[in-house]
Order: C-alpha cells, then sequence, then structure tokens
C-alpha cells in the first residue's frame, strides 16, 4: 500500500491523502463502461470493434489509402451490329486496371476476350475476342456492359507485362486535445447529498458530457490542423461522416427493400453494425418482422446490443445518441465494419497522452479541481466496408 501521509503510516489510499491529489488515473480501458445504457455506439467502437491498441508518436500522422483492387471495368465504345470490335473503350481510369493477357468476362454476352496488347491509355489497342467464351453471331458488346477481370493467361515464352496499378495516395491524420474540468469549492467537496458526495455526482455528469461529445465528433466531425492562426498548433479529428467518400446514399424516402438494396451494395459482413438513431430504429425493427429476423440482445459489459439478420447479413443494430436530437439526424444511418478503425492515443518519449483523470491540488484557493483530459486520434480504413446515408427527415 501506498503511505498515508509524510509520517509514512502505511493505510488505505483515498481522496484525503496527499498523493490522491496529484496521481492520474488512466480510466482509457474503462470510460466507455460508464453508464453504458448511454451512447451505445461509441461504447461498441470503442470495447469490441477496434483494432489493436496502437498509439502514434506524433500529432500528425500519415495513412496509406489504397483503393480496392477492383474486379469489373465498363464498355463505353459504340453498340455492335456484329462481333468485329477489336481494340475496346473502357470508362475513364479502368484501362490503369488491364495490361497484355488480360481476360475480362462480359455476363451479358457470355464472352471473354483477352487483351494481346498492352492498354493505351483506357482504349486497348488489340483484342481476342472469344477467348474460350463466345460466339461471334450472338456475342453483342453494348455500350454501358461491365465486365469481370480474369486471371491473365500468357503465351509460353512470353515477355514480362508492364506493371499496372490502383493507384495510391496518402493522408494525414490528426490527434486532438480534450480536457474536460470540474472546480468546486472546498465546502462543496466536503458536502454529502442524499444522491452521495458531490463532487463525485459532478465529476459523472463531467465523464458523461465528454461520452456525448466523442460520439458525436466521431459521427459529424472533421479533420483540421491549424498551425498559423494561433500561438500553439491546433488540431481536430476526423468525424465518419466527413471521412467517407464511397457508399453514400441522398435518401428522401426509404423503404424497407431500399435499405435491403443498400446494404446488399456495401461489402457487409456478419458482426458489422446498423448505427441508428432511436426513430430509425424503430422503424428497421418494424420492418424486420415482416420479412427478417430481428433479435434482443444479451448484456455483455453493461451493453445489451440487438441484431438484425438481413438478406445480406446479421447486423449489430446500435442508437448513436446524437442522431436523437435533429429531424436531419434522426434520418441517418451508418453501416460500420467491425475492427476496420483505429483509437490512437498520443504516447511517445516517456509521455502517455491518452484520456484520463487527473486531481489537481489548489493551494491559493479553498477549491478543488479534477480534469479527464488526454490527446488521441482516429483512423479508419477499408472505406469499401463502410456506408452511409442522409436526407431523410423525422417530423421533430
Amino acid at each position: 500500500m501506498l503511505p498515508k501521509d509524510a509520517t509514512g503510516v502505511r493505510g488505505v489510499r483515498d481522496t484525503a491523502d496527499d498523493i490522491a491529489y496529484d496521481k492520474p488515473l488512466d480510466i482509457s480501458a474503462n470510460i466507455w463502461l460508464y453508464k453504458p445504457y448511454k451512447n451505445q455506439f461509441l461504447n461498441w467502437m470503442m470495447v469490441n470493434q477496434r483494432g489493436d491498441r496502437e498509439s502514434v508518436q506524433n500529432h500528425t500522422y500519415q495513412g496509406l489509402e489504397d483503393a480496392p483492387w477492383p474486379l469489373w471495368v465498363e464498355f463505353i465504345g459504340a453498340d455492335e451490329a456484329a462481333q468485329g470490335t477489336t481494340s475496346l473503350v473502357f470508362a475513364s481510369g479502368n484501362g490503369a486496371r488491364l495490361t497484355t493477357g488480360s481476360r475480362v468476362y462480359f455476363p451479358e454476352i457470355n464472352e471473354v476476350i483477352r487483351l494481346d496488347a498492352a492498354m493505351s491509355t483506357d482504349t486497348s489497342s488489340t483484342v481476342a475476342r472469344n477467348f474460350g467464351r463466345g460466339v461471334a453471331a450472338t456475342s453483342l458488346l453494348r455500350k454501358g456492359m461491365r465486365g469481370m477481370i480474369l486471371p491473365p493467361s500468357f503465351e509460353q515464352g512470353y515477355t514480362f507485362p508492364s506493371g499496372f496499378s490502383t493507384g495510391r495516395s496518402y493522408r494525414d491524420w490528426y490527434t486532438g486535445i480534450v480536457d474536460w474540468a470540474v472546480e468546486m469549492t472546498g465546502t462543496e467537496v466536503a458536502e454529502v447529498a442524499r444522491g452521495g458526495p458531490i463532487f463525485k455526482r459532478e465529476l459523472g455528469k463531467a465523464i458523461a458530457a465528454s461520452k456525448d461529445q466523442m460520439e458525436a465528433e466521431m459521427v459529424v466531425g472533421g479533420s483540421k490542423s491549424d498551425t498559423t492562426s494561433y500561438t500553439h498548433p491546433i488540431t481536430a479529428r476526423e468525424g465518419i461522416e466527413n471521412w467517407l467518400t464511397s457508399h453514400v446514399y441522398n435518401v428522401k424516402k426509404l423503404s424497407r427493400m431500399d435499405l435491403w438494396d443498400i446494404l446488399g451494395e456495401i461489402d457487409v459482413r456478419n458482426g458489422d453494425g446498423l448505427i441508428v438513431s432511436k426513430a430509425f430504429r424503430g422503424l428497421v425493427t418494424s420492418w424486420a418482422m415482416g420479412m427478417t429476423q430481428y433479435q434482443q440482445g444479451t448484456t455483455t459489459d453493461g451493453m445489451t446490443i440487438d441484431t438484425i439478420k438481413t438478406p445480406s447479413r446479421t447486423l449489430d443494430l446500435l442508437e448513436a445518441d446524437c442522431l436523437n436530437g435533429h429531424p436531419d439526424m434522426m434520418g441517418r444511418f451508418m453501416v460500420i465494419p467491425k475492427k476496420c478503425w483505429n483509437y490512437l492515443p498520443l504516447i511517445g518519449n516517456g509521455e502517455n497522452r491518452d484520456i484520463k483523470y487527473t486531481p489537481e491540488p489548489q493551494n491559493t484557493a479553498d477549491k478543488k479541481y479534477g480534469h479527464i483530459h488526454g490527446e488521441f486520434g482516429y483512423e479508419y480504413y477499408e472505406e469499401e466496408r463502410w456506408g452511409r446515408a442522409y436526407g431523410l427527415r423525422f417530423a421533430a
């Protein structure tokens, strides 16, 4: 045990001990379990769904955002009256996915073509038609047909083909500093109400507020770094809505079939989360009764997670408190893949900036301070597995 006072008397440490005023308390692992029935989305993300525990050593850190390797290309040339096209024109950017020897299968005409020469921008110079599948009389290309890329087929003694790439891009992510402070007079600290010590109640309110705000930021926040407007740099964490650019749906009205179609377009997997408002949750559960199975969940770590079995997969159905406060927010929903993001505290050079509670003694005033503070960032990845929708407006 720690000494109770300067005389070295050993005993149980409590808030009357000098050291209790100075010792930071790491709450990074259990702050998410405070009032687990609130902020269900944030708790689910922090407790169950983040990736391996990692940290960063700089307030600016880079992430590699590789586009997913594509499987489909689109033919945009003229419709064929008879099979004669030997130079295929693909949609912009599709040509970079193909090289000499590449094969493409067009389901609508049941034909496989092979590229006999390297691509010139998005136009192939020469192709072999009916390469294993296809009939000259009926396999006619039409503008807009989509083809699936098959493994290349090379002749014996072939020359190595030119390389091809889906493109690489890096982006900067930022940590951000947070601090929620509680200040009370010495008299208030000493007082005990029927609900317990007043300071502890105020501290609990600060923790609850911090979770409300962090959940809202994770949904609608925006990445920012300002190094010129202030004495020191100010940075802010990225939110999911601002980061996500693919699988974004503007819906003015929504049926249950529309929702299932959206889920079918996203790479949804079992255990992913469908994040909704309280009003939207009621809508989804009523739809589920008609065509899929809705199941009330069991309680784990104080959280009760319901599931919904859709035609796509079985999803966790989660409520985000921040979506409940405004008609425009109530109609939004997100699909969140499991373990495709990281919570990254700033830890380096002997300093741990993960979120913690630090009491601070006040030697010049009859007051007591407590801070919930830290510096951390987020990182999201595998964008093709995420999705969101907006535009549906609920009555206030």
